[in-house]
C-alpha cells in the first residue's frame, strides 16, 4: 500500500475509457468496448478487472454498493446489502451481480448516493429502493428501508432525471420544475421547511419553473441549473460569497438566484467545503 502525490497511469487503462465512478475504495471505469472495470475494495484488487463483465451503459455507486444498467435497459446491483442497496428483495451481501427485481428492462438512468438508489424509467417514471429513514424511496412508505424498487408518488412519469444524496433526492420534470423529498433539515427540499423530519412523499421545490438540466445535491443545500443557464440554489446558504465577503449564514426557503452564476452555466457541482463550482 502506497499513497501517490501524483497521478498514475491504472493499469491497461490508458485509452478507450468513458467514464469513472468512484464508492469509498474502490474505483470504476466504464469502457469504449462496453465492459466496466474495477479495482480496489473490497477485493483489494491493485490492478483493474472486468468483474462487472461487458454490456453495460452506466456504473452507479452508494457507500458500498454498485449497480449497473445494462445494454438492454435491466439494472444489476452488487456488494452490501443491510438496507436493501441491492433491491432483489432481501439484505443478504452479494459479491456478485445480482438482477434489481423489476427492472430487467425499461431504464433509462440510474442515481445512487449512501445506500439509496433511484432509477428513471423509458416511460419517465421515477423508482427508488434502499434507505428510507427519512422518506428517500419517495412512496410515503414509513419503513426503515426498501427492498425492492417502489413508485416515487406522483412521478410515474414526467421525469427527465433524479438526483440523490444519501438523505434526500430531487427529480427534474420534463414539464419544468423540480420535486424533493426526504430528509428535510437546512431546507434542503425547497418548500421552506428547515425542520429535521421525513418529508415521504415529494414536494415542490418554490420559485423553480424552469427545466432544470442538472442538479447538485449537498450536505447544506441543493441547486438547480436551468435550461436558460442560471443556476438556483435552496437551503442553507452557509459559505455563500457576496461581492468578496461572506454572507451570514442563513435559509434560502426557496430557489434562489446563486450570486454570479445567472448565465453561461452547464452544470454545477457542491463541494465538501459547501461552495459551488459551475
Amino acid at each position: 500500500t502506497m499513497l501517490r502525490a501524483s497521478a498514475v497511469d491504472a493499469t491497461g487503462l490508458t485509452s478507450g475509457v468513458l467514464g469513472l465512478a468512484l464508492s469509498g475504495n474502490t474505483a470504476f471505469a466504464r469502457r469504449t468496448d462496453g465492459s466496466t472495470m474495477m479495482w480496489g475494495a473490497p477485493s483489494a484488487t491493485p490492478t483493474p478487472s472486468a468483474v462487472l463483465g461487458t454490456g453495460q451503459s452506466q456504473v452507479v455507486t452508494g457507500d458500498s454498493h454498485q449497480c449497473v444498467l445494462t445494454s438492454a435497459g435491466g439494472v444489476r446491483c452488487l456488494g452490501a446489502n443491510n438496507r436493501g442497496q441491492l433491491g432483489n428483495g432481501t439484505i443478504v451481501y452479494s459479491a456478485f451481480l445480482v438482477d434489481v427485481t423489476g427492472l430487467t428492462s425499461g431504464v433509462k438512468s440510474l442515481f445512487a448516493s449512501g445506500s439509496l438508489t433511484c432509477a428513471v424509467t423509458t416511460s419517465g417514471g421515477a423508482k427508488c429502493w434502499g434507505e428510507n429513514a427519512y422518506g428517500q424511496l419517495g412512496s410515503g412508505s414509513t419503513a426503515a428501508y426498501g427492498t425492492v424498487p417502489v413508485d416515487v408518488s406522483g412521478l410515474t412519469s414526467g421525469v427527465d432525471f433524479v438526483a440523490t444524496h444519501p438523505s434526500y433526492a430531487c427529480a427534474a420534470l420534463s414539464a419544468g420544475g423540480t420535486m424533493c423529498w426526504g430528509n428535510s433539515i437546512y431546507g434542503h427540499l425547497g418548500n421552506g421547511v428547515t425542520t429535521n423530519g421525513a418529508q415521504r412523499t415529494p414536494v415542490t421545490v418554490d420559485n423553480l419553473t424552469d427545466r432544470v438540466k442538472s442538479l447538485a445535491l449537498g450536505f447544506y443545500r441543493a441547486c438547480g441549473v436551468t435550461s436558460a443557464g442560471g443556476v438556483q440554489c435552496w437551503g442553507y446558504n452557509y459559505n455563500i460569497p457576496y461581492g468578496g465577503a461572506f454572507e451570514l449564514p442563513t435559509y434560502w426557503y426557496s430557489a434562489t438566484d446563486y450570486p454570479g452564476l445567472t448565465t453561461g452555466i452547464a452544470s454545477c457541482q457542491i463541494s465538501s467545503s459547501a461552495g459551488i463550482s459551475g
